[in-house]
């Protein structure tokens, strides 16, 4: 066999198959993703597919949990600005990178599902707006697509995908009155052990200089749980470009 971490040989036997498309499909994960060997780079990519506006700011990540599999987790901050009346609003978009792997896929636990929580903290900071997220509703299919924008010309467009024929259902439930953005994604198709799985929900949200608080930095805290891979929290303070550094962990 040949595996992308070396070259080797060797025989896989399979008894009394009932799903011999399953098992090789299976087969053909194994061989591509020895699970010995946990790295960042195996992740999907950045799935954002157009932005207007919006420039890096900076991010917090990769970090990594395991329960009965490894979850990972980025968070990419990008930021713009428009002028309205006189004054400057400040767009901050989070974009959540969240992966998981199981290690064995048990009737325990069931689908591999992710809930991902972007807070923007408005019920404390009544000057940090949620101002737009996605996937909105509730949505089901191979690729789950969606824009997200402020006011005019700042926008983002995402697009992700499940592995080898998974299909995700996305179920918003966002609160936007708290600005708590928070997604749940399942994987209503296949299902396979030691295969990475990415979802990635996005939001906005804007220093409004109209409200108390709605000045820098923007405090915003994030929550990621991954049914086999555990659960991440942290909390970023964000800054306009100007500031060193933009992007700081609280």
């Amino acid at each position: 066999m040949h595996t992308k971490w070396g070259i080797g040989t060797g025989i896989f036997v399979i008894e009394n198959t009932t799903n011999p498309v399953r098992d090789i499909a299976l087969l053909s994960c194994i061989l591509t993703n020895t699970p010995d060997v946990a790295k960042a780079e195996d992740i999907d990519g950045n799935s954002i597919t157009r932005m207007e506006g919006f420039r890096l700011l900076g991010y917090v990540g990769w970090k990594h949990s395991t329960l009965l599999g490894d979850q990972w987790v980025k968070t990419e901050y990008y930021y713009a600005e428009a002028t309205s009346g006189g004054k400057t609003y400040k767009f901050y978009l989070a974009y959540n990178i969240h992966s998981q792997r199981a290690w064995v896929i048990s009737s325990t636990f069931g689908d591999v599902k992710f809930t991902t929580v972007t807070d923007w903290n408005t019920d404390t900071y009544p000057g940090q707006v949620l101002w737009d997220w996605g996937p909105k509703n509730l949505v089901c299919g191979g690729t789950i697509s969606f824009s997200i924008s402020g006011l005019s010309g700042i926008s983002a467009s995402i697009s992700y995908s499940g592995s080898l024929g998974a299909a995700y259902c996305s179920s918003d439930l966002t609160d936007p009155g708290t600005g708590t953005v928070k997604t749940y994604n399942e994987n209503v198709g296949v299902n396979l052990p030691f295969v990475t799985y990415t979802v990635e929900p996005a939001s906005i949200g804007v220093l409004d200089p109209t409200k108390p608080s709605g000045t820098e930095p923007m405090i915003v805290n994030h929550s990621f749980v991954a049914n086999y891979g555990g659960v991440i929290n942290y909390k970023a303070y964000l800054y306009d470009p100007g500031h060193n550094p933009p992007v700081s962990e609280g």
